[in-house]
């Protein structure tokens, strides 16, 4: 998995083996930090997994020591300033937010760093694993930034 040598903005790999898709986050030069590619990559390996009909689960780790630092916010602010759209119309909400939700469990491993969209990411899933390292960290509110992919409401719900 060493494509992402070669692409700056990182990649989503989906690694399929029986059952299970496994969905990688691979950027970890830069702490795994989400690109507007990256995110894409992330709906539509989301949307894959739920519409094949092979997959029982899937589980989204990341490589390297670190889950994700969050958005690449210089990246992501070009993207919109161009009016590009950040997640795909054609594709799942990847925070399952909005219909149509997901059916199948998602597992989501996380370690090291785990910060704004990695915190979004887990309070997504179904199941967390989280290793004896983690830190995590909802950012926004520092740089007065709204968490868009349901923070605000999961971790009141979760956590209490």
């Amino acid at each position: 998995m060493n494509e992402t040598a070669h692409d700056p903005d990182g990649i989503i790999h989906s690694l399929a083996n029986g059952p299970l898709l496994e969905i990688v986050i691979d950027r970890p030069a830069k702490l795994n930090g989400f690109t507007p590619k990256m995110l894409r990559e992330y709906a539509y390996a989301v949307t894959a997994y739920e519409a094949g009909a092979e997959f029982r689960c899937a589980l989204v780790r990341a490589n390297g020591p670190h889950f994700t630092a969050g958005l690449d916010l210089p990246k992501v602010s070009e993207c919109l300033q161009r009016g590009e759209e950040v997640y795909p119309k054609d594709a799942l909400d990847m925070w399952d937010l909005r219909p149509p939700f997901r059916k199948k469990p998602l597992v989501v491993a996380v370690q090291g760093i785990c910060f704004t969209v990695g915190v979004e990411l887990m309070l997504s899933a179904d199941i967390v694993v989280a290793a004896h390292n983690c830190r995590f960290g909802q950012m926004e509110v520092k740089r007065g930034i709204m968490a868009r992919g349901g923070a605000t409401i999961r971790m009141i719900e979760r956590a209490g």
